[in-house]
């Protein structure tokens, strides 16, 4: 949602992709040491990164026949209207795990996630048909500096069955490897400034959603997210006919998202209502806020090329996957190599 808004407030097309990139590379770094431990599947994520960087390269040598400002908010008002789908109609999804493909196992593909006290087993299924849709996550995020990590967690919830948290924390891998590579072909246009004010809206907005989460009913917190894509939804669709009406387009996003609260149901617990005695609280993450803080004070008072810092830790993150795969198939020691390879080229294409 980063560059249609910049677009919007009439920053540059190419410094938004670019400035997008930075600051989605960024906070991906930083959630996945939240989650690496207990839900990345690192093989999974490692084999569908592979895909979408190829999608990444495929989506640039396209770029310069296609794309235009008006192709950007059309893209986005696609996108953004899948995520306003995806949000609304939250389909209960089933997952039935049984005997598990040999191919699977060779690949090593299969996962554990713990959730309400209970080991789960997964697989990743109809893989097949999830990997168009991940060539297509990093055609998305070199057009429209973002998208992927969208593309990928629908692609994995709801094509591959993969359970919601493995899902979305499997994604930030996806995501960090699709914005390096994206950035890299985009590091010409990266204006610090936007990058700036970005991390500051991050830390921001992390305040206030954290406070929102623990105070707010679900199905309030669904309205808000609603609001804000049918707004956007809304306002670029303006821009791309060419009739702009703010008044009206806030009007629409309200009425959708008023509709949504009136309509939709409560959520049940099922089998753990009875287990259930508080809401649970959200944790703040006070470290994430930090480091973004102090990346702050680190922009503003230094000179500095933050992406030559952000592709150091990426290369620094790879080489210690290649050492947690040190005992997984052989495959995925060719990956990293691969994508290392390709990191250190690309890089060096920018500096020389």
């Amino acid at each position: 949602m980063i560059v249609p808004l910049l677009l919007l407030l009439n920053f540059n097309l190419l410094s938004s992709v670019g400035s997008s990139l930075l600051f989605t590379q960024f906070v991906a770094l930083l959630n996945i040491s939240r989650y690496i431990k207990d839900y990345i599947n690192i093989n999974l994520g490692l084999l569908l990164s592979l895909i979408a960087v190829i999608g990444v390269f495929m989506g640039k040598i396209i770029e310069s026949f296609i794309i235009n400002e008006r192709m950007i908010y059309i893209l986005y008002v696609l996108l953004l209207s899948i995520f306003l789908f995806v949000t609304i109609y939250k389909r209960k999804i089933y997952f039935y795990y049984k005997n598990t493909p040999e191919y699977i196992k060779k690949l090593e593909l299969y996962g554990y996630i713990y959730d309400k006290g209970a080991g789960i087993y997964y697989y990743p299924q109809n893989l097949k048909f999830g990997i168009p849709f991940e060539i297509f996550a990093g055609f998305s995020s070199v057009l429209l500096g973002g998208g992927a990590g969208l593309i990928s967690n629908v692609n994995k919830t709801y094509i591959m069955k993969v359970p919601i948290k493995a899902s979305i924390a499997t994604s930030f891998l996806i995501i960090l490897l699709t914005s390096t590579f994206s950035g890299i072909l985009y590091s010409n246009y990266i204006d610090i400034n936007i990058v700036f004010y970005l991390i500051l809206g991050s830390i921001v907005g992390t305040i206030i959603g954290n406070y929102l989460m623990n105070k707010l009913n679900t199905k309030y917190i669904y309205s808000i997210l609603i609001f804000i894509l049918s707004l956007l939804i809304s306002l670029l669709l303006s821009k791309i006919i060419g009739y702009h009406n703010i008044f009206l387009s806030v009007l629409i996003a309200l009425l959708i998202s008023v509709l949504y609260v009136l309509i939709s149901k409560e959520e049940k617990y099922g089998a753990y209502k009875d287990l259930i005695i508080n809401k649970p609280k959200f944790k703040f993450p006070l470290y994430i806020v930090i480091v973004e803080f102090l990346t702050l004070i680190v922009l503003y008072k230094f000179n500095i090329r933050f992406y030559n810092i952000l592709y150091l830790f990426t290369f620094l993150f790879l080489i210690y996957l290649l050492f947690l795969s040190r005992r997984s198939n052989i495959l995925y020691k060719i990956i990293i190599s691969i994508i290392l390879i390709m990191l250190i080229f690309s890089i060096y294409n920018v500096l020389v």
